[in-house]
C-alpha cells in the first residue's frame, strides 16, 4: 500500500502527550540523543516525530551511539509527501550523514555519502579528491553566498531553517524541503524537458541506444555531460547533417564511466576517458570549471546533479570528440555565452530553473536545556499551544490517512524508465510534452530542438 496506514489516531495522540511531558517549547539539550531531541523540539518537527512511531528501526538509529547530522524535515517538507514507511525510511535515511558536521564544518561544497545504500553501491568507480569514501548514496551539501547552507541531490534542492541543534549523539539541521532519492542519469534527464533532445538521442537505436550503454557502466559509477535542447540546436555542428553517423561518437564524448568527478574535486586540471576511451579535460579558470580538449570547450553552468552512483554536469557548448575533424559552431578555445539565465548557477536552485532564495538562518548551537515552566500559568498556556498545533495536524495529516486519502498529498516517484534499478520500481513519473521524434534520414541536427523546423 502507498498510503501511510500505521500513523492512527492513538499514535499521534501518545506522540503528542510525550512531546508536552518533555518540552512545553522549542529546546535543545546536548546530554540527549537526537531521537529525544526532535520529541522535544515541539511545534516545528511535530510531523517528523509523528512519521518516526510508524519506523522503529530508523528511531533505534537515531538513538545510538553516532555520531550522525541529520537534516531533519521541518513540518511543511511533509506536505508532499505521500509513501510507505518502508519508503519513508529510505528518504529519511538520506537525510541521515555519519559523522557530527557542525555549519562552520562544511566547506564551500561537500559530497558526504548518507545511510542510505542503493545495492550494488558504486564499488568499483574512482572518485576524484573532494568525494568522501563511504558506501552510501551523496548529498550535496553548499554554502550559500548570502549565509547559510543549503543542500541538494538530482534536481531537488531544500535550504537549511535551524542550524546547530546540537545532541548527545550528533546535530540536527532542519531543512524546508525533503530530497528525492537518487535517480539513474537517464531518469534525471528524462525529469525535466530541458533535456528532451538529449534523452531522444540517447535512447534512440537509430544511434546506439547509448542509454543502454549508461546503465551498463552505472553500478561502476558514472559522470554525464548534460546538453539542453537550446544548447544542441545553437551549438551543434552543421556537418552533423551530413552525416548522422556522427551523431553516436559525439554524444557518446559526452558519457564518463568508472569516474565520478563532482565540481569540487577539480582545483585545477582532471582529466578522464570517455565512454569510447577518448581523452577528456576538466580545468578551473578564475573559479570557473571548463571541459573539453583541443577542438571544443564548454562551461560548466549547473553542476554536481547528483545521479544513482554518479554525477550529472550541465554544459553550455556540444563537445566534439579530438579525432573527429569538423569545424564547431563556436570558438574551440572559448566558452559560449550561456544561453538563458535560468541555467547559468553553479548553485543549488529552489527549482530546476531557479537559483536559490538563501533564506536567514537560526543558530540554535547555544546549550539551552530542556526548560520546565515554573508557573501554573507558563504550563497551562504551553499546553494549549500544543494541544493547538496537535489538532492543526490531526485535521491536515491523520484526518487525510483516515479517509484513505494518504498521510500526504503528493505521491513520490518516477515512471518505470528501461535503465533504472530495480529500487525504483514502486516510482511513477508522467512527462507532459514526449511527442516528438528523433530524426532518421539526413536532416540538420537542430530539428531536435522543440518548435525548429
Amino acid at each position: 500500500m502507498m498510503i501511510l496506514k500505521f500513523l492512527t489516531k492513538i499514535s499521534v495522540i501518545i506522540f503528542f502527550l510525550q512531546t508536552l511531558l518533555i518540552s512545553i517549547i522549542t529546546a535543545q539539550d546536548v546530554t540527549k540523543n537526537l531521537y529525544d531531541n526532535i520529541v522535544a523540539d515541539g511545534p516545528q518537527l511535530l510531523a517528523l516525530g509523528a512519521v518516526l512511531n510508524t519506523i522503529p528501526k530508523f528511531v533505534t538509529t537515531l538513538k545510538s551511539v553516532g555520531p550522525y547530522t541529520f537534516f531533519a524535515p521541518s513540518n511543511n517538507a511533509f506536505e508532499s509527501i505521500n509513501a510507505t514507511p518502508d519508503e519513508i525510511e529510505q528518504i529519511l535515511n538520506y537525510h541521515l550523514i555519519p559523522g557530527k558536521f557542525l555549519l562552520k564544518d562544511f566547506p564551500s561544497i561537500s559530497y558526504p555519502k548518507s545511510m542510505f545504500v542503493m545495492a550494488p553501491p558504486a564499488t568499483g568507480a574512482k572518485e576524484a579528491k573532494g568525494a568522501n569514501v563511504g558506501t552510501g548514496q551523496p548529498i550535496v551539501v553548499e554554502k550559500l553566498p548570502a549565509g547559510g547552507i543549503g543542500i541538494r541531490s538530482g534536481l531537488t534542492s531544500a535550504n537549511v531553517l535551524v542550524v546547530d541543534q546540537v545532541a548527545s549523539n550528533g546535530v540536527i539541521h532542519i531543512v524546508d524541503k525533503i530530497l528525492e532519492l537518487p535517480k539513474t542519469p537517464m531518469q534525471t534527464l528524462l525529469q525535466s524537458d530541458r533535456f528532451k533532445s538529449m534523452a531522444k538521442i540517447l535512447q534512440s537505436e537509430n544511434y546506439g541506444n547509448l542509454a543502454d550503454e549508461i546503465a551498463k557502466v552505472n553500478d561502476v559509477g558514472v559522470t554525464i555531460l548534460a546538453l539542453t535542447d537550446e544548447v544542441i540546436f545553437n551549438s551543434a555542428p552543421k556537418e552533423i547533417a551530413k552525416n548522422l553517423s556522427l551523431i553516436n561518437p559525439i554524444f557518446s564524448y559526452h558519457i564518463i564511466p568508472k569516474q565520478i568527478i563532482y565540481s569540487g574535486s577539480v582545483e585545477n586540471v582532471v582529466t578522464a576517458k570517455t565512454l569510447k576511451d577518448e581523452i577528456i579535460t576538466f580545468t578551473r579558470d578564475n573559479g570557473e570549471l571548463y571541459v573539453g580538449n583541443a577542438i571544443t570547450k564548454a562551461k560548466i553552468i549547473q553542476a554536481d546533479l547528483i545521479t544513482y552512483n554518479g554525477v550529472l554536469h550541465v554544459i553550455n557548448n556540444v563537445l566534439i570528440p579530438p579525432n573527429i575533424q569538423i569545424t564547431p559552431e563556436g570558438n574551440p578555445t572559448v566558452p559560449l555565452p550561456s544561453p538563458s539565465p535560468s541555467v547559468i548557477s553553479t548553485k543549488p536552485p529552489s527549482s530546476p530553473s531557479e537559483s536559490p532564495k538563501p533564506i536567514p538562518v537560526e543558530n540554535s548551537s547555544s546549550n539551552v536545556g530542556i526548560i520546565v515552566a515554573s508557573a501554573l500559568g507558563g504550563i497551562v498556556g504551553g499546553g494549549l499551544i500544543m494541544l493547538g498545533g496537535f489538532f492543526l495536524i490531526y485535521k491536515k495529516y491523520i484526518k487525510k490517512a483516515k479517509n484513505n486519502q494518504g498521510l500526504f498529498p503528493y505521491t513520490l516517484g518516477h515512471n518505470n524508465i528501461n535503465s533504472q534499478p530495480s529500487h525504483y520500481s514502486n516510482y511513477s513519473h508522467t512527462n507532459s510534452n514526449d511527442n516528438y521524434s528523433i530524426p532518421t534520414t539526413n536532416r540538420d541536427i537542430r530539428s531536435l530542438y522543440i518548435g525548429s523546423e
